[in-house]
């Protein structure tokens, strides 16, 4: 039986991360493409990553594939939206393109992207210069579904605003996406709820156990790795992927990660996330 799959365009927070230290684990923002076995398609965070993708499917759609498109974003931080003004198809006339995503200061979605694409930041200089059908969403808690993908969203804390947290379900699988979050002393009852038996749980980590990258400047944050960990084993997820990891982590660093997490990770099956991988996620009943 063919399976819900999560394919990762891009993984790191903040900036994107050229050169040679970043091959291995890629040096993308976020983007996640998700497919069911029916070929329905959503796509989660349009980060530099998603220019990559774009392109794809503007070549699969030339080959006879869908150009009906939903886009979630878990936040509107530059990290989650810097690829959409090089989006192809938001580019692109015939395009049907749905684009959800939550308001951190009381704007709705339209004129958080409208404010993005001024024209002192692009040269698309506004929304209306987008592909003509276009519909976009201000998301807050709840659930929603995107042809036959149920999508669960709750609100998580991240400094003095907030980012959404997804639960998507299809195809007897359930997959979580964790990727804004800072959550202080321990893990909030959303982020378990959402994790709850999950098969595949993608989690921030832009914090690293014994600071494998030393963040400068202004940001000084929880340890979001072993809160990751923690979210796993208490929500009895099946697999851990570290996600939303810092711009500076070389793929040495990340190597250096990866082997600190499995050390204090008590069974959780823990891997990086890595820019083109593909992960099948996994039949479960519910």
């Amino acid at each position: 039986m063919v399976t819900m799959r999560a394919r990762f365009w891009g993984t790191r927070g903040l900036v994107p991360a050229p050169g040679e230290a970043f091959q291995r684990y890629g040096g993308a923002t976020l983007c996640t493409e998700i497919l069911s076995d029916t070929g329905a398609r959503l796509v989660i965070d349009l980060g530099t990553g998603s220019v990559g993708l774009g392109a794809a499917l503007v070549t699969e759609a030339a080959n006879g594939g869908s150009k009906r498109l939903g886009v979630i974003l878990a936040s509107t931080r530059v990290d989650h939206i810097q690829g959409l003004p090089f989006f192809a198809p938001a580019l692109m006339p015939g395009w049907d393109l749905t684009i959800m995503g939550p308001s951190l200061a009381g704007r709705d979605l339209t004129n958080i992207l409208d404010g993005s694409l001024n024209p002192n930041y692009s040269p698309l200089f506004g929304i209306e210069n987008l592909t003509p059908k276009l519909n976009l969403i201000t998301l807050t808690e709840g659930e929603l579904s995107w042809d036959g993908i149920r999508v669960i969203t709750r609100e998580l804390p991240y400094g003095r605003a907030r980012s959404l947290g997804f639960r998507i379900e299809a195809d007897g699988a359930v997959l979580t996406i964790i990727s804004d979050v800072e959550y202080g002393a321990a893990p909030t009852s959303a982020a378990l709820d959402l994790a709850s038996e999950a098969d595949v749980l993608i989690h921030d980590s832009m914090q690293s156990v014994a600071d494998v990258v030393l963040r400068r400047g202004p940001i000084a944050r929880a340890p979001d790795v072993e809160h990751a960990v923690r979210v796993a084993r208490d929500s009895a997820a099946k697999r851990l992927f570290l996600y939303h990891y810092d711009p500076d982590a070389t793929d040495e660093d990340l190597d250096r990660l990866l082997a600190s997490v499995r050390s204090i990770a008590g069974g959780v099956a823990v891997e990086v996330a890595r820019q083109g991988e593909t992960v099948v996620v996994g039949a479960r009943r519910y």
